[in-house]
């Protein structure tokens, strides 16, 4: 009877242990996604520099809580919200490829990436620039060639043995993908780079409106080059 009881306490006492760890992750994550929403609202209202004590403002939290979450402070913030917005376009794009198929899927990829920081004007040249220089690269476009590869191998996956080695046909299937997933990637990058380091007083400015037209029609456009690209390839052969 002693035993059990004594197995009893622990138990409770385990129990509320989990209890306090799930309360503070939640509080903990809750927290995360004020301080995230809050970057966002700051940039939305036009600031062009976020900082841990404005950010914390927004959030109505403590500037101790904007480190405890960011102990990089600004250069976390801006991780978290390009990777919000990468977040957002993968979830489009995987919406759309299930309901109209890889090319709806990765004009939606690519247009929905750049749309929400394109509203937000300098802001959002401000996040592209800043972004570039992160140690770790942009979150924005740093991983769009494995997300449009992810796309593309999904319409042109075969039902095929699991230890069978791939034929030809396999094979320029596969580097086809490949390249038309660097141009894709290349081409979203280099238009992101142009509208950044275009202002409002230049006479070259990118439109917002031109950006996204511009990574819309990139799948379209750069797979027709890798298809070219590859014919050439195949006739010199």
């Amino acid at each position: 009877m002693f035993g059990a009881g004594v197995t009893d306490v622990q138990n409770r006492r385990a129990e509320e242990l989990d209890g306090r760890a799930l309360h503070a992750a939640r509080v903990r994550s809750s927290n995360h996604d004020r301080l995230v929403e809050a970057a966002l609202q700051l940039l939305t209202e036009g600031a062009c520099e976020l900082s841990a004590k404005s950010v914390a403002q927004q959030a109505k939290v403590s500037v101790a809580t904007v480190y405890n979450h960011f102990p990089d402070r600004v250069e976390g913030i801006l991780r978290a919200v390009l990777e919000q917005f990468r977040s957002d376009a993968v979830a489009a794009g995987e919406r759309a490829l299930a309901t109209a198929g890889s090319a709806a899927a990765l004009r939606e990829l690519c247009g929905e990436l750049v749309a929400r920081i394109a509203s937000l004007g300098d802001s959002g040249r401000m996040l592209l620039r800043e972004g570039a220089a992160l140690p770790h690269g942009n979150p924005l476009t740093a991983d769009l060639e494995r997300d449009v590869e992810q796309i593309l191998r999904h319409d042109r996956r075969a039902p095929t043995d699991a230890g069978r080695m791939p034929s030809d046909g396999d094979r320029h299937s596969v580097e086809m993908i490949g390249l038309q997933s660097r141009l894709i990637a290349i081409a979203v990058r280099g238009s992101c780079a142009t509208w950044a380091m275009t202002g409002s007083d230049s006479t070259a400015e990118m439109s917002a409106a031109d950006l996204v037209h511009l990574c819309r029609v990139a799948p379209e456009v750069f797979g027709e080059v890798a298809e070219q690209q590859a014919e050439m390839v195949r006739r010199s052969a």
